[in-house]
């Protein structure tokens, strides 16, 4: 997460400092001129991000060059692409029983940035299931999805 951000500009170049913090701590990662243009957009303070690069420790700092930066959000879309470049839309959630249902609405909503539509699968009493589409007011927030799965009463949570 993007704890703040100190530009700088020299004769011949324009360089960025972030501070970011992960569960491990705080560090500090280094953008150079062009990486800092393509992902200015994306340094809000407080807003998660991927960052890749190299890592080096002098003494007891690490210190990361960046070569890209993506905001979180956009980078698990792209993790849970579905094989052919495009990203997944859709999840499949199967319940336990219908009561379950319920107590998923603080998951679910129209979710800004990136979210998936939803599909409960619901079980019937006398066998059986049944698909139910949520439609877009009720999308799910890649970054919520794993308290989705981990929630008593999901079986089961499949990319569609």
């Amino acid at each position: 997460m993007v704890l703040g951000r100190q530009e700088r500009t020299t004769a011949r170049s324009r360089f960025a400092f972030l501070q970011l913090s992960d569960p491990s701590g705080t560090f500090e990662v280094t953008l150079f001129a062009e990486q800092l243009a393509r992902s200015r957009e994306h340094l809000e303070t407080g807003r998660p991000v991927l960052v890749e690069g190299e890592v080096r420790q002098e003494n007891d700092v690490i210190r990361v060059l960046a070569s890209s930066v993506a905001p979180l959000d956009v980078a698990l879309d792209m993790a849970r692409g579905n094989g052919n470049g495009h990203a997944v839309d859709r999840v499949e959630v199967k319940l336990a029983d219908s009561a379950v249902a319920g107590e998923l609405e603080d998951l679910l909503g129209a979710v800004p940035g990136s979210s998936v539509r939803v599909r409960l699968v619901v079980p019937l009493d006398g066998g059986g299931e049944v698909s139910i589409d949520l439609g877009d007011n009720h999308r799910l927030a890649l970054t919520r999805r794993p308290d989705l799965e981990r929630r008593s009463g999901v079986l089961h949570v499949v990319d569609l």
